[in-house]
């Protein structure tokens, strides 16, 4: 109401109140801009407390163990008022200008800036089976995709495992050594294992719990996640002529549930690189016969 009764200048567009000394503030962009934020706002938070509240109902009266799980972790998210993010560059930010910080005002800081992007951080964190140091890792997977709709979409076989160099502590978090996993990154000498012992302990470790079952789990949210681009980025054309790679950057948490951190598209070649302990031959023939070849050696299908 202020808005359309406080007079101030008169419009870009021309007088909207020609009988009056000015027009209202409200036919002036970036009042309107600011309205409009105001407006964004308010609606979005209803709009999470209505998902909160419909959550809850599920915890109670869900039909299934699985839907009462699901809601509960989806509400467990939704309410935290302690938990930690991580913030970083949305564009190639190569572990640059990366924070993590429970501080509410700096992460609206950030938002407000623009520019970056901003996640859960995973507090507890699988720790890496090699060894018993307890440093966090994460694992790169190269996503190729074939076509966005229908979509065609394959992992390859081999992946990548990059981790901390020192014991993962949500104390010591500005240490980049504890904080992060790609160690090449922000030159320091890394210390990865190869993948072929990184499987190995992983299965001796999880005899319930075999690394390939963590790799259909995911595949099967590759899946998920490139569906859902497919069905609303512009970016994703619905051509059968589409082709790209992906790295594909997942981390497990202490439940051994495989979350998927980031999406790079032309990945950087860590089957090459001197930073990775092993060299890995065939990979680029192997992305270049399943994208436009359409073979499968050493692939598989999401």
């Amino acid at each position: 109401a202020y808005a359309k009764e406080r007079l101030a200048m008169r419009s870009l567009s021309g007088p909207k109140n020609p009988d009056g000394i000015a027009d209202p503030i409200i036919v002036h962009p970036d009042v309107r801009r600011m309205l409009l934020t105001q407006k964004v706002v308010a609606e979005g938070a209803r709009a999470l407390i209505y998902l909160a509240g419909q959550q809850v109902d599920v915890v109670h009266s869900g039909k299934t163990e699985e839907e009462r799980k699901h809601a509960d972790a989806l509400l467990g998210f939704l309410a935290a008022t302690d938990a930690h993010v991580i913030l970083k560059p949305y564009d190639l930010g190569r572990s640059i200008g990366h924070s993590v910080t429970k501080s509410i005002p700096q992460i609206l800081a950030y938002a407000a800036a623009g520019g970056y992007v901003a996640q859960r951080y995973v507090e507890k964190p699988h720790a890496l089976p090699t060894d018993s140091r307890g440093r966090k890792y994460d694992v790169r997977v190269v996503a190729l995709l074939r076509s966005a709709s229908p979509l065609e979409l394959y992992a390859h076989d081999h992946v990548y495992v990059r981790c901390a160099n020192k014991a993962h502590s949500l104390s010591n978090l500005d240490d980049v050594e504890v904080a992060l996993t790609a160690m090449h990154l922000v030159e320091r000498d890394a210390d990865y294992p190869t993948t072929e012992s990184f499987i190995a302990a992983f299965d001796r470790e999880n005899p319930q719990r075999p690394w390939a079952s963590v790799m259909a789990e995911i595949r099967a949210t590759l899946r998920k996640a490139f569906a859902a681009c497919a069905a609303q980025h512009a970016g994703f054309a619905a051509s059968t002529h589409s082709r790209a790679a992906y790295g594909c950057d997942f981390m497990l948490d202490a439940d051994l549930k495989p979350l998927l951190l980031e999406v790079t598209f032309a990945p950087a070649p860590l089957w090459s690189s001197e930073s990775m302990p092993a060299r890995v031959d065939g990979v680029a023939d192997d992305i270049f016969r399943t994208l436009f070849f359409g073979e499968t050696a050493r692939v598989t299908r999401c």
